[in-house]
């Protein structure tokens, strides 16, 4: 591991930690080097944390206030405006996970002292064998020596009061009723996948948590091996501005038959007093220039960014999305909350080193879960089902095509179910296929206007819906 391939995302974790974590101090004094970082802000917190820690035996918390005024008296305005920001950052980011700061900061250590052992024992392997040896053994145990023991359970409380008072959401799913299956919605480092069937609007699915995304001003990466780039970013404008596509449909008419930018008609069904009902609406088209505009400087003013990056099918592999994911925060200063990869079954799977799909599909999918921790990150992808549950009403876990230990390696997993009649209907359902960190089996019915790129307008919970199939409205779908 290069010093490059640390993210300027894990560097400022690292100064949170040593800001923070006396117990991070303690087994990462001996490697936690200036020369680890790239950022000479952060390589100088460092050095003013690390001295705190060796002064007072403890780690600078509330205190490192002070060592930062010293900090910036050496420096130029410009500078400490700099620094300032930095600190800022810091303060912002999200706790790092201990273990996994170090082992970053081991391998880094251990490469760099290999580096130069490598030149050194060569030197002796002809003279002296065992000393090369002891060369290269020397440089490999590099690193934190000391074990972290673990959590003492019973007798350590200090775990309780930073865990708040509700689980840490990054963002709701945009749909009432599938946040409180969830327990209000994703978090990061979760690692999500939609399963439905060929064409059952997946990558609707995951352009709606775009969307949602986008209003909460996060930064969204989304890679696509389907559709195309044009394609995807014509649908977020459908999606963010509720724009009609322009070709005819059922569920639409144009109010002008020669002009494709003026406003079109679209029949959508709202949910008013518990019944759903069906209206006429008068919408701009997507090759409205203005409404286009208009759409995307109002999601712009919320802070967020969107990156589209479109690889060909069975070209894209995980080692090119890390290394976009660096290139994109070094040389862009974008790093995503949100890594959005539709669909991974169609990327290059022989990249992965295995002979089978299915040990591919596996590999693929652990790979998909230690990006997400890696980088502390939300990852949604979507997948297919398997032929033989193309019209069943209840996505589960047997559903799944390929390989069935995708569910496994996944935190989260939702299914769509649309049949040709929810389809007249404009609707579908969500299934909880499987949750890691909570109940599964839940599901809820939605709304759906995908004339306007709408994939979720309304919700109702299993029971609501039952009820209005008792009222002969709908139709429930049995197991």
């Amino acid at each position: 591991m290069a010093i490059d391939a640390i993210s300027q995302h894990l560097q400022l974790a690292i100064v949170k930690l040593a800001i923070t974590d006396e117990e991070f101090l303690r087994l990462a004094r001996p490697v936690l080097l200036p020369e680890l970082f790239s950022s000479e802000y952060a390589a100088q917190c460092i050095v003013a944390a690390v001295a705190y820690y060796d002064k007072h035996h403890k780690a600078a918390k509330d205190h490192f206030h002070d060592e930062v005024v010293r900090l910036s008296a050496r420096h130029k305005p410009d500078q400490r405006r700099y620094l300032a920001d930095f600190i800022e950052r810091v303060q912002n980011t999200h706790p790092a996970d201990r273990d996994y700061a170090l082992s970053r900061i081991t391998a880094w250590t251990r490469q760099r002292r290999l580096e130069g052992a490598l030149v050194e024992a060569s030197g002796e392997v002809g003279n002296n064998y065992s000393r090369a040896a002891q060369i290269l053994y020397d440089a490999l145990s590099t690193g934190v020596e000391a074990c972290d023991g673990g959590y003492d359970y019973l007798r350590d409380f200090s775990h309780i009061g930073s865990r708040g008072d509700r689980p840490d959401v990054l963002m709701g799913t945009g749909i009432r009723h599938l946040d409180k299956l969830l327990g209000g919605g994703f978090t990061r480092g979760q690692f999500v996948t939609v399963l439905g069937p060929y064409k059952g609007c997946k990558s609707w699915c995951l352009q709606h948590f775009g969307k949602v995304a986008l209003k909460r001003g996060l930064n969204i990466l989304h890679i696509s091996h389907e559709n195309s780039e044009i394609s995807t970013e014509q649908r977020y404008d459908m999606t963010l501005g509720s724009l009609v596509d322009g070709l005819p449909g059922i569920h639409k008419r144009p109010t002008d038959k020669d002009n494709p930018a003026a406003p079109w008609e679209v029949k959508v069904r709202i949910l008013k007093g518990g019944k759903v009902r069906e209206k006429w609406r008068t919408r701009p088209s997507l090759y409205d220039s203005a409404a286009v505009l208009q759409t995307r400087k109002a999601y712009r003013r919320r802070g967020g960014r969107l990156i589209i990056r479109k690889y060909p099918q069975n070209t894209g592999t995980m080692d090119e999305i890390r290394r976009l994911v660096h290139w994109l925060e070094y040389e862009k200063g974008f790093l995503p909350d949100v890594l959005i990869n539709d669909y991974p079954d169609i990327m290059n799977l022989s990249s992965t080193g295995q002979k089978e799909t299915r040990h591919q599909i596996n590999d693929l999918y652990q790979q998909h879960k230690q990006l997400a921790d890696e980088n502390n990150i939300l990852v949604l992808t979507a997948s297919q089902i398997v032929t033989a549950a193309l019209e069943a009403k209840r996505i589960r876990r047997a559903h799944a095509s390929e390989d069935r230990r995708k569910i496994g390696n996944v935190d989260l997993a939702l299914g769509i179910s649309r049949s040709t009649a929810d389809e007249r209907q404009q609707r579908a359902w969500l299934w909880v296929v499987a949750n890691r960190s909570g109940s599964g089996g839940g599901g809820c019915l939605i709304g759906t206007g995908l004339s306007i790129g709408q994939f979720a307008l309304w919700s109702q919970s299993l029971r609501d819906a039952a009820e209005q199939e008792a009222d002969g409205q709908e139709t429930m779908p049995k197991d």
